[in-house]
């Protein structure tokens, strides 16, 4: 389990600011999560308990030189001219706070003391030409188009593992001198990077995956060329033809009647407040009483309380925290990836059992022994590599065969029983290698029916 980095990016300003003003700007957005209503319902539950305790706003609010921004359970204080963060922690009563220079790798020491290292993706960013403008909470603004791809490289052989079309608006130029609050927000020259974008925020998140966030760098410095770099609305369709491929082939369950390139999720972040209303000076302060703590410390007590909070989850999606693959605040362990990977339902029943041929009463020619006392035999073994990708959604869990092992020792046919589809590869790649000391009936070697269980824990 762990934090995604984007919910620590919205408390956080990563640039220097140029202009501070003394105005009070009021800058809110509104979140809201759409499942495909054909998601299978081990899969849509899955998603959803990822996402139980994402938030549904966050609110960025600045005055004289600081910035105060919540989000669910992150919350900071960032003072432009110090250049520094103050993360504050209510349930513990206590702050932290951290300079700019230094916040990235407080932040990447937490999440990687949390999480097992990310594979490496291969992804591709598309910019696409828009021309179409829209009137957002009475503000004009007018559309950027990307796609993002990614996939496991090299290792990839099932075709594309993500795809996002994003949709963004921002603020017309037009529009600073209409609008007071527009006008005070641009005097702070807010960069796209900053938290008052929230494409920064899931920018961090995508991080985590290496090869995945280097590419959104160019996306954000597009949008610095808008006049105003305010973000009035992101739109973010989530799909998964990888994912849905896997689902689809008997080994995943259920009939699935999902296009591979059927949108899993929906997501928008628009905004729903923009003023210039009086703010209170205590929003801008660490409140009485509080003491000093180590950031790490408080990242550490939030991993926690959040881990506690999802003990009712399914014990193969794991964890809180992520969203889009890290990046929508509060999602499952792994991000979304991880909550839909974690929730394809597991193989079907398997077939009837192979039939036990005799050629006599004294002189089997196939015979059922246990598994255990069966693996007792095993003289050669090839543990299997644990599959990137489900490693980094943190799935867990058995694979199960049923085995016909021959006269030799080596393995003649393997069936599927039950095991989560992104384990069973592995998992029957390495049995298939395995080798087990012939089983000798009144002197004779003989076939033998048996049952082979494969475990996958993190810790391996």
């Amino acid at each position: 389990m762990r934090i995604s980095l984007h919910r620590c990016a919205v408390v956080v300003l990563f640039a220097l600011i140029p202009a501070l003003c003394r105005a009070d700007v009021t800058v809110r957005y509104q979140i809201e999560v759409k499942l495909n209503p054909n998601l299978p319902p081990q899969m849509a539950q899955g998603v959803q308990k990822g996402l139980a305790n994402s938030p549904t706003v966050s609110s960025l609010l600045f005055r004289d030189g600081k910035q105060y921004s919540v989000s669910g359970e992150q919350e900071g204080i960032t003072d432009l001219r110090r250049k520094e963060v103050t993360f504050i922690d209510r349930q513990g009563k206590r702050y932290a706070t951290v300079p700019f220079d230094q916040l990235g790798d407080v932040l990447r020491q937490a999440v990687n003391k949390t999480a097992p290292a990310a594979p490496t993706f291969s992804s591709h960013f598309e910019a696409r030409p828009s021309n179409r403008t829209e009137s957002i909470h009475g503000i004009l603004g007018e559309e950027h188009e990307w796609v993002l791809t990614a996939d496991l490289g090299a290792t990839a052989s099932t075709g594309v593992l993500l795809r996002m079309d994003m949709h963004v608006w921002t603020a017309q130029g037009s529009e600073i001198a209409r609008v007071p609050a527009l006008r005070e927000l641009s005097e702070y020259d807010l960069p796209p990077d900053s938290p008052a974008n929230p494409l920064s925020s899931l920018q961090s998140g995508l991080a985590q995956l290496p090869g995945v966030g280097e590419g959104f760098g160019g996306m954000l410095k597009e949008l610095q060329s808008s006049p105003t770099h305010v973000i009035l609305r992101i739109e973010i369709d989530l799909s998964m033809p990888m994912v849905v491929a896997l689902m689809k082939q008997g080994v995943a369950g259920s009939s699935v009647s999902l296009d591979p390139d059927a949108t899993l999720m929906s997501m928008t972040f628009e905004l729903s407040d923009l003023s210039t209303d009086p703010l209170p000076d205590t929003l801008f302060q660490v409140p009485p009483g509080y003491q000093a703590a180590s950031l790490s410390d408080i990242l550490k007590d939030q991993i926690q309380r959040k881990q506690a909070a999802m003990a009712s989850s399914s014990s193969t999606a794991g964890g809180v925290a992520g969203g889009i693959p890290g990046g929508l605040a509060g999602g499952s362990q792994g991000g979304v990836v991880g909550g839909i990977l974690g929730a394809i339902p597991a193989a079907p029943p398997p077939p009837p059992p192979p039939h036990v041929q005799q050629s006599g009463a004294q002189n089997p020619q196939r015979i059922r022994v246990g598994g255990a006392i069966q693996a007792a035999n095993l003289i050669q073994k090839v543990t299997p590599e644990y599959p990137p990708l489900a490693k980094q959604a943190r799935i867990t869990g058995t694979v199960r065969f049923s085995a016909i092992i021959g006269k030799d020792g080596t393995i003649q046919d393997l069936q599927l029983v039950s095991g989560h589809p992104l384990l069973v590869p592995a998992a029957q790649a390495a049995v298939k290698q395995w080798v087990y000391k012939p089983t000798l009936m009144n002197g004779e070697p003989v076939e033998v029916i048996t049952q082979i269980d494969v475990n996958f824990t993190l810790s391996q």
